[in-house]
């Protein structure tokens, strides 16, 4: 398995992943994931075309 930098968010993402209890669209065109109670919430937004 590949390991991320030191700079990445990849252990919070995996923590709060089984969490996650609504999600979709946010309106702008990117993705939002959120806990129970809108506690956490992560938002993704879409990086470009792969190369």
């Amino acid at each position: 398995m590949a390991a991320c930098g030191g700079a990445s968010l990849d252990q919070q993402y995996f923590e709060l992943l089984g969490d996650i209890v609504a999600g979709g669209p946010d309106g702008a065109g990117g993705l939002a994931l959120e806990t129970a109670g809108g506690e956490q919430r992560m938002l993704f937004s879409h990086g470009g075309n792969a190369p």
